[in-house]
């Protein structure tokens, strides 16, 4: 019997765990965060953003990095305990498990909590929609019930509007009611399938541009989401009936767009500590320990994240090249996967986050170039990790 103190030792340490990740780091993570991040700088969102209800709030941030960081860490931490009482309900006394194995068994959840960005927030809201649900159901009191019923209410319609998609975590309310096993299936068949009819053109494009798109977007791609669940998705079979066949649509969303392929987590994350608990998870004849394995990767997570792109030392490399570049009235060109991280740092470029990417031998010299791909560049005098003088 696991203690109360363990449990939340537990909880706190894989809600913070991406908050410390965020504070050994000095940055952000994710190309999209330094868009934002703009904002939160002093820049119009105007135009800039296509989040106009959540970018109106980020210059409330005023550039402070603790205070992203901490308001980040709160929204994720009230998600994750949306997910425990709702784990609670379906899980029962292993309810306390759910948070914690999503947090730290697949990367996409953690690397999704150090993203400054407005899907961090809605998808937090969307969790926190589903605790205060599970609450109706689970109290006596009316008045309670209706009260948490219309904070559920009103923590869904923020959700989505900070984050459409934060509408696929509302379903799983629907199956927690005391319908029948057909009409649950009757529910995720009819959400499949006005998916597939209002986004047909959009699944259609995450295939074709596989051959058409000389630039991808990796969390565009299709199958790609996979990856990150690989070591858990056989046991979809352990997830609880109500939400096996959802748990499915949800695979098959990811499959098409990599970017939805976190939102199967819960769900993949039950049919984990169901299999642990009745069978155990069995390697080669040998059990594995889940709580063990889950600190181990959760660390891991935290080691990786420290060091991936862009990290302070990268940057700084942008600073300096921004005032090489003006000092001798230069212009920089960048590869457009890191604009918004130019604009961020206060220069202006029209090469970001999509095509079209730079010509390099189609540009005016002198410039300087900011590249991870130099093979694409004339013959250029290399001055730092990732920029070039070409003239």
């Amino acid at each position: 019997m696991v203690s109360e103190r363990k449990k939340w030792l537990m909880f706190f340490f894989v809600a913070l765990a991406p908050t410390i990740c965020l504070l050994a780091r000095g940055v952000v993570w994710g190309a999209d965060s330094f868009a934002f991040m703009s904002v939160a700088c002093g820049k119009p969102f105007g135009g800039m953003i296509g989040h106009p209800f959540f970018a109106q709030f980020v210059p409330m941030f005023q550039c402070n990095f603790y205070l992203i960081v901490g308001v980040m860490f709160v929204f994720y931490f009230v998600g994750l305990l949306g997910l425990w009482v709702f784990g609670n309900r379906v899980l029962k006394s292993e309810g306390y498990l759910l948070p914690f194995v999503v947090g730290s068994l697949s990367p996409l959840f953690f690397f999704e909590a150090i993203r400054f960005e407005n899907q961090l927030f809605g998808f937090s809201l969307a969790l926190v929609g589903l605790g205060l649900f599970t609450l109706y159901l689970s109290v006596n009191n009316r008045l309670v019930r209706e009260f948490n019923l219309f904070l559920c209410v009103i923590a869904y319609i923020i959700a989505c509007l900070c984050w459409l998609p934060s509408i696929i975590l509302a379903i799983p309310c629907l199956l927690l009611l005391g319908f029948s096993d057909r009409i649950k299936q009757t529910i995720v068949l009819v959400v499949g399938l006005l998916g597939l009819f209002i986004y047909k053109e959009s699944i259609l494009f995450s295939f074709t541009q596989l051959f058409t798109n000389q630039s991808l977007v990796a969390e565009e791609i299709p199958l790609i989401g996979i990856i990150f669940v690989l070591h858990i998705v056989h046991l979809y079979k352990y997830v609880p009936k109500n939400f096996y066949w959802w748990n499915i649509l949800l695979i098959g969303i990811g499959i098409v767009k990599s970017k939805y392929m976190f939102l199967s987590i819960p769900f993949l994350a039950m049919g984990v500590i169901r299999k642990d608990k009745e069978q155990g998870l069995i390697v080669r004849g040998n059990r594995i320990p889940l709580i063990p394995v889950c600190l181990y990767l959760l660390i891991g997570f935290c080691l990786m994240g420290m060091n991936m792109f862009p990290t302070l030392g990268d940057v700084s490399e942008v600073d300096y090249i921004i005032s090489r570049a003006e000092a001798n009235e230069i212009p920089v060109y960048n590869d457009w996967g890191e604009g918004w991280l130019f604009e961020w740092r206060g220069y202006n470029t029209p090469y970001k986050v999509s095509i079209p990417q730079p010509d390099w031998n189609k540009l005016e010299t002198p410039f300087y170039a900011y590249t991870k791909f130099p093979e694409d560049l004339p013959v250029c005098e290399r001055l730092t990790k990732y920029t070039y003088f070409c003239q």
